[in-house]
């Protein structure tokens, strides 16, 4: 039996999984905006479904990975949610990993909020976040849509919310009161 199956697409900026109990869908840059990748994310789930015989997920989650070149910022001075160091340690990190787990009752579904620093050729800032649940039981394509658009909606907002006026610049975002 085939546990998983790949298909990328021909430019590379796209990636489906599929298997029994899996299906994800990955896409790279450039993003093309939530609509599209909405859409995309609904059709390959209608396709999945009609291939196996039970669509009952034990986990439902979308997850973006942003990445911000620091080019010189410090990677503290662009995050809200870090702990002011300085007041503890007497000095700044150079490095840095936090992770957050947030339950919401609306959608029902967990943030978990990761930022840190990556290193190698480039410094830049990570910001990983999965809103995720396992309580959807058998779902079909509208009731797995309207949950996608208002996890979207609240990783934005959290996002947004988590970043300070600088990085929003740099990510070419709006800011969230």
């Amino acid at each position: 039996m085939v546990e998983k199956l790949q298909f990328v697409s021909e430019d590379g900026t796209r990636l489906v999984q599929s298997g029994p109990s899996l299906l994800a869908v990955n896409i790279l840059q450039p993003y093309p905006g939530w609509n599209e990748f909405l859409k995309e994310i609904l059709d390959i789930f209608g396709l999945h479904a009609e291939f196996l015989t039970s669509t009952v997920t034990d986990r439902v989650g979308l997850r973006y990975i942003n990445r911000i070149e620091l080019d010189g910022s410090d990677a503290a001075s662009l995050l809200k949610v870090l702990p002011a160091l300085r007041e503890f340690f007497d000095a700044n990190a150079s490095a840095f990993f936090e992770r957050f787990e947030i339950p919401y009752d609306a959608p029902v579904g967990t943030l978990t909020y990761q930022a840190g620093t990556a290193t190698g050729d480039a410094r830049a800032l990570m910001i990983d976040l999965d809103f995720w649940t396992g309580s959807l039981g058998k779902v079909g394509v509208e009731e797995l849509g309207n949950w996608l658009t208002r996890a979207h909606a609240r990783i934005e907002k959290s996002l947004a919310r988590s970043l300070t006026r600088e990085a929003v610049g740099l990510l070419g975002m709006q800011e969230v009161q």
